[in-house]
């Protein structure tokens, strides 16, 4: 049995092989030729791919091993953290962000929260959150709907998508493993899911050029000439040149870096501190690594530029290699940390931080690093048969 939803190695193969295929058509005129950085991105999936090939075998032994695992967290005692937390974190500015959005306030997530404790407590929710809800599919107990809804509901609360994001990504990989383990992927669900899938792009658009005319665009289909798109787009929804743009501009940014030579500008340190410090600490070490080292975009709307991006223009193509070095030791390291506890969990949630390197560099965001360091840490510690996490 394959294991693609729960294989790190494999989700990251398949987002870049997609997002190569996306640019590779073309669908805007921004986009450029390939160069030596999309010989680097092939050869890292094709490394990956064999990675997770050879590391499939060992999930399998650890999944069967992890059936015998019969202990389970303290749900309630996590559930009353999840809300005595929140109050905590909403203590300094003394507001709840969405009521406060609501009122047409001013709000940004990166100032909301307690400082160190808000670092904690994201991590610590999604944690629980993915924790919770690989228990409820094996029980359904109130409890652990409880454990993975109100995480959520916090996300909802603070208006915090990429953690959102961060809680929901995991479970679904997890709901697609559990689907498959029972062979219970029918074509209805297939079906239902390709056309939530239609739905939501259509949304996607909906909303993103809501958001346009909101910013002062007066063409409601405005992304349309800002990313440059063709023809083809013009009589369909937005929603799918959105989605176009967002999944393949990433990339399309990575290559432009080096089609302007910004790369290879720091030094092994400037690497370390922008690649691979986790951001709740070179924010305090070295806060200007940012804009020290600023990457060119191909227009200004479009802003990211893979997990990559800040690596090569900070160390060249040896900082692209040595980053996937380090993803390779952070995969590898939690996977058998965790080989004997919520081994579907972790696999789950680092599975959600690879596929999402298309986009940023997921491995220096707090809340991912800490919700696998905390699922490492609280679930060795028991009261009784039940661990903390």
């Amino acid at each position: 049995m394959r294991l693609p939803s729960l294989n790190p190695f494999w989700m990251c193969s398949y987002s870049f092989i997609c997002v190569l295929i996306l640019y590779s058509l073309h669908l805007s005129e921004m986009y450029g030729s390939f160069g030596i950085i999309t010989i680097l991105v092939v050869f890292f999936i094709s490394v990956f791919f064999i990675i997770g090939a050879i590391f499939n075998v060992k999930l399998k032994a650890w999944f069967h091993n992890n059936k015998k695992e019969k202990s389970e967290p303290l749900i309630w005692f996590n559930v009353c953290f999840v809300v005595i937390g929140f109050f905590i974190d909403c203590l300094p500015s003394f507001h709840i962000p969405l009521l406060s959005i609501m009122h047409g306030d001013q709000y940004s997530y990166t100032e909301f929260g307690l400082k160190t404790f808000h670092v904690f407590y994201m991590g610590y929710i999604s944690a629980f959150a993915v924790v919770s809800f690989e228990h409820y599919l094996k029980n359904k107990k109130l409890s652990c709907f409880l454990g993975f809804t109100l995480p959520i509901v916090v996300t909802l609360l603070i208006v915090n998508r990429g953690a959102l994001l961060l809680i929901i990504f995991p479970m679904v990989f997890v709901y697609m493993y559990q689907r498959k383990a029972s062979n219970s992927l029918n074509i209805n669900f297939k079906v239902f899911s390709f056309i939530l899938v239609l739905v939501g792009i259509v949304a996607f658009g909906y909303i993103g050029d809501k958001r346009m005319i909101s910013s002062g665009y007066t063409n409601e289909k405005a992304i349309l000439d800002i990313g440059q798109a063709d023809p083809v787009f013009e009589n369909i929804p937005t929603g799918f040149f959105w989605v176009y743009l967002y999944a393949s501009s990433p990339i399309a940014n990575l290559i432009e870096q080096e089609r302007v030579g910004n790369i290879n500008r720091g030094d092994f340190f400037d690497f370390v501190a922008g690649s691979i410090s986790p951001d709740f600490i070179s924010k305090y070490t070295n806060p200007n690594i940012s804009k020290s080292f600023e990457f060119d975009k191909i227009t200004p709307e479009l802003t990211v530029s893979t997990g990559f991006g800040r690596a090569v223009v900070i160390y060249g193509y040896m900082g692209f290699i040595l980053l996937v070095c380090w993803m390779l030791l952070l995969i590898l390291t939690f996977s058998w940390l965790n080989r004997q506890f919520h081994i579907r969990s972790v696999c789950a949630i680092l599975s959600s931080i690879s596929a999402l390197m298309i986009f940023d560099n997921m491995f220096i965001f707090s809340s991912c690093i800490m919700q696998l360091i905390l699922i490492t840490i609280l679930s060795r510690f028991k009261i009784g048969l039940r661990s903390l996490l």
